[in-house]
């Protein structure tokens, strides 16, 4: 609240019109997430999985969607630092790719119950709610 605040003040000091401060904010905030998530292995993968999927979604076992992934990419990707040895690591790394992705289009959901943990991945259909 503060910062919109701060916002309005700089945009009447330059002479924008009311919102712009605001509007180049949120564009830079989805651009930095869409290019954390196109330098990050697993986000790429998990991009790459859910489009290639008819319908384009996940919903089911956060660790069935591990061994999923771990199948769908290759060796040399699987040998990367950063690429998650576990599924506590995997479902650690979903919590903190979850902002990023939904910036790119893509909505994670993780949930627990008596079964596991659950995981629902699907598209989402207007950016705009993304942000």
């Amino acid at each position: 609240a503060d910062f919109a605040v701060l916002a309005q003040a700089v945009e009447k000091s330059l002479g924008w019109k009311p919102g712009e401060a605001l509007e180049a904010y949120r564009r830079n905030i989805i651009g930095g997430a869409k290019s954390l998530v196109e330098a990050d292995a697993v986000a790429i993968a998990l991009q790459d999985l859910i489009r290639g999927r008819n319908p384009p979604s996940y919903n089911g076992k956060l660790g069935y969607l591990y061994i999923l992934l771990c199948n769908f990419v290759d060796e040399n990707t699987k040998r990367l630092p950063e690429w998650p040895k576990s599924v506590n690591g995997f479902s650690a790394k979903l919590t903190r790719i979850a902002g990023a992705m939904r910036a790119s289009g893509i909505d994670i959901q993780k949930s627990h119950t008596t079964d596991g943990s659950q995981i629902a991945i699907k598209l989402i259909d207007d950016l705009a709610a993304a942000a």
